[in-house]
C-alpha cells in the first residue's frame, strides 16, 4: 500500500472507529491525574514526537486526525503535564507492563525466524501467557491483567491494580528480576539462570506443571525431542551423549514417553551423579519460558504501544485480546484496517470484542478505586 493510501485510510480508522473515549477512560482510572498528566507520543514516519499530553478527548482526537500517526506509544503519568519538559518532570504512575516478541525465541524454533509465525510456533505466546499469569496472580496477587496482541509477532501485557501502577523503579526492577530467567547473552547452552532459590524451582510446583504442559506440547509441532534439538542446550558433554543415545535408541514415538524416560535417565543418581534435577528445568524453561524485554516491566517511563492502532507494516489492529481466548488465541484472526473499513461482519464482532474487553478492565480498575 502505498504512503498516501495508507494515511488516508488511517484517518478514517482514527475518525470512525478508535475508540478513543475507551482508552482515554483505562489511561485515567486511577483517578488520581489528569488525562493532561499521561504521556503519549506519536510516530509519522521518520518524525518521533515523544512528551504530548491533551486535556480531553476531543483534543486527542483533533490531534490524531491532524498528525495521522503511524504509531501511537503510552508513557507513564507525571507529576505534572508532561508537555512542560520541565526540570523536575517526574513519572508517578504507570501501568506494570511486559512485551514478550517471538522473535526472541529463534533458537528454538524450526518453523520460522524473525518476525515470520505460524500455528506451530505461536502455542509459545501462550505458554508464556500462561505461565505469567499463574505467577502475576499466586506470587504478586495482580487482578487486572490484560493480554494484547502486538500487530505482528508479539504480545504485551498490562496489569493496572491500583497498588501496582504507584510501584516505583526499585518496586518494578524487584518484580520483574523474579519473574525474568531468560538470559540471551549468556556464553554457555542453557538460558537460564537457576542459581538462586525460587519457588518454580520445585518440580512438584504448579508453575513447572504449566510451563511442563506447554513443553510437550509444542515439541510435537516443533521436533525438540526426536531431532535432538533439546541436546544443544545440554552443557555437559556426557549427559549430553547419554541423551542422545537414549533419543537414537528408542523405539518410541510418543513424545511424552520419551520425554518420561529423558527425565528419567536424568534423575538417576547412579548414571547422573547431580544436576539431574537442575538440568530438568533448565531443558523446560529454555523452551517455553517467557523471554521478556526486561526494561520495558523494570522502567517507569518506558513507552509500550497503545492497543488498538493499526501495526504500519502488517495493517493488523494491535487488539485487547478477551480473557477466555488468550489461551487459544489466533494472530490470524486479528482484524485488519482494510477489513474494518469494509465493514467486515467477522473483523468488526472481533474488534468491537476485543474493546469490551478493554473497556471491562478500565471498568473493573475505576470501580475497585471507589470501593
Amino acid at each position: 500500500m502505498d504512503p498516501e493510501t495508507h494515511h488516508s485510510k488511517l484517518k478514517k480508522y482514527y475518525k470512525t472507529l478508535f475508540p478513543i473515549e475507551t482508552l482515554v477512560s483505562y489511561y485515567t482510572c486511577s483517578n488520581t491525574a489528569p488525562l493532561s498528566h499521561r504521556e503519549f507520543s506519536f510516530t509519522r514516519g521518520d518524525i518521533y514526537m515523544r512528551y504530548k499530553s491533551f486535556q480531553d478527548c476531543a483534543s486527542l482526537k483533533k490531534s490524531l486526525l491532524q498528525i495521522i500517526p503511524h504509531k501511537i506509544d503510552i508513557g507513564a503519568i507525571y507529576n505534572q503535564d508532561p508537555s512542560y519538559k520541565s526540570s523536575d518532570l517526574s513519572p508517578i504512575e504507570k501501568e506494570f507492563c511486559v512485551d514478550i516478541d517471538i522473535s526472541d525465541y529463534d533458537d528454538i524454533r524450526t518453523c520460522c525466524k524473525g518476525a515470520s509465525l505460524c500455528h506451530k510456533c505461536w502455542p509459545l505466546m501462550h505458554s508464556a501467557i500462561d505461565i505469567l499469569n499463574f505467577a502475576f496472580r499466586e506470587w504478586f496477587a495482580f487482578e487486572s491483567i490484560l493480554w494484547v496482541f502486538s500487530g505482528r509477532r508479539g504480545i504485551h501485557g498490562w496489569v493496572n491494580d491500583e497498588r501496582v501502577i504507584r510501584y516505583n523503579h526499585q518496586e518494578r526492577s524487584a518484580v520483574a528480576e523474579f519473574i525474568h530467567l531468560y538470559a540471551s547473552n549468556q556464553n554457555n547452552k542453557s538460558k537460564i539462570h537457576l542459581s538462586k532459590p525460587h519457588p518454580m524451582f520445585d518440580m512438584d510446583s504448579p508453575l513447572f506443571a504449566i510451563a511442563e504442559k506447554w513443553f510437550i506440547r509444542i515439541a510435537h509441532d516443533l521436533d525438540w525431542i526426536h531431532n535432538q534439538h533439546i541436546c544443544q542446550f545440554i552443557s555437559d558433554e556426557e549427559i549430553r551423549q547419554m541423551v542422545s543415545t537414549l533419543i537414537e535408541e528408542s523405539q518410541v514415538s510418543s513424545v511424552e514417553m520419551l520425554w518420561d524416560a529423558i527425565k528419567d535417565l536424568l534423575l538417576d543418581q547412579k548414571k547422573v551423579k547431580s544436576g539431574g534435577r537442575t538440568l530438568i528445568h533448565e531443558i523446560v524453561y529454555t523452551f517455553v519460558y517467557p523471554r521478556l524485554d526486561i526494561n520495558v516491566s523494570k522502567q517507569t517511563h518506558h513507552l509500550l504501544k497503545s492497543p488498538f492502532v493499526v501495526h504500519p507494516k502488517t495493517g493488523l489492529v494491535c487488539m485487547a485480546i478477551p480473557d477466555d481466548e488468550v489461551l487459544r488465541f489466533d494472530p490470524d484472526s486479528a482484524p485488519s484496517l482494510d477489513k474494518l473499513l469494509d465493514k467486515d461482519p467477522e473483523a468488526m464482532s472481533i474488534f468491537e470484542r476485543s474493546v469490551q474487553t478493554f473497556e471491562k478492565h478500565a471498568t473493573r480498575s475505576s470501580v475497585a478505586r471507589k470501593e
